[in-house]
């Protein structure tokens, strides 16, 4: 009679067991739309084509047959960076970007740069770009684009960025609208750079080279500081 009992109790609290089950929800994984696979693909091809290295100067100059990986990189170079498919998105967006400083021909000089600003009132003063070499590790995480836009700045091909640059240095300097800054001088200062199995006691110096001097657009600084307009 007790076994009877207790089976039956058993058989209760296994209905009971049963009845207040959870059934788990299968989770539910959202689809995404065809488009933004396509999209997302495209992208990954896209920034791939444009951070392959380069060949060799060598191979790219056409002395040198290309072989193995350069014949790809070379074919890359020539033809896939060249279609509009690919820069035509890039460019515009700003998510073209170069990891080719690591080989083969990894860049040999430091470059970095200033500006002589002067005054209406004769005064000069130096304004000092972002430099890396000198600027702490937080501030080289914030601030490691100035190097690379000052690298393409300064380049002799690129004078059309000179005027702009120039002019946004004479806004950042200016403070005082009665003696407004009226010319920029920008400087480049370069070094090679020590090969690692031929260091010297001392670092070999800095050249410098003032490479383009800007009168400011007097009108374009006192509207863009909110000056009123006056005779200077």
């Amino acid at each position: 009679m007790a076994k009877k009992t207790a089976a039956k109790k058993s058989a209760v609290k296994d209905k009971v067991k049963a009845s207040t089950a959870v059934t788990p929800v299968p989770a539910v994984v959202p689809k995404v739309h065809p488009a933004v696979v396509a999209f997302v693909a495209y992208h990954i091809v896209a920034i791939t084509i444009y951070a392959l290295p380069k060949p060799s100067n060598d191979v790219l100059s056409g002395k040198v047959s290309p072989r193995g990986s350069d014949a790809l990189l070379a074919f890359n170079v020539r033809e896939m960076k060249q279609w509009a498919v690919f820069y035509g998105y890039l460019y515009p967006t700003g998510f073209w970007q170069y990891w080719d400083m690591f080989a083969p021909d990894p860049a040999q000089t430091d470059i970095w740069g200033d500006a002589e600003v002067t005054f209406l009132d004769g005064t000069k003063t130096m304004f000092q770009y972002p430099r890396m070499k000198i600027s702490s590790i937080p501030d080289k995480f914030m601030q490691e684009r100035y190097r690379k836009f000052f690298e393409r700045v300064n380049l002799e091909e690129n004078p059309y960025f000179w005027s702009p640059f120039a002019q946004a240095i004479a806004l950042k300097t200016a403070t005082d609208q009665s003696s407004p800054p009226v010319r920029v001088t920008l400087f480049r200062h370069f070094q090679e750079v020590m090969r690692h199995d031929k260091q010297t006691p001392n670092e070999p110096p800095y050249g410098s080279y003032p490479f383009f001097t800007f009168v400011v657009d007097q009108h374009k600084l006192f509207t863009d500081k909110g000056w009123k307009l006056g005779i200077h």
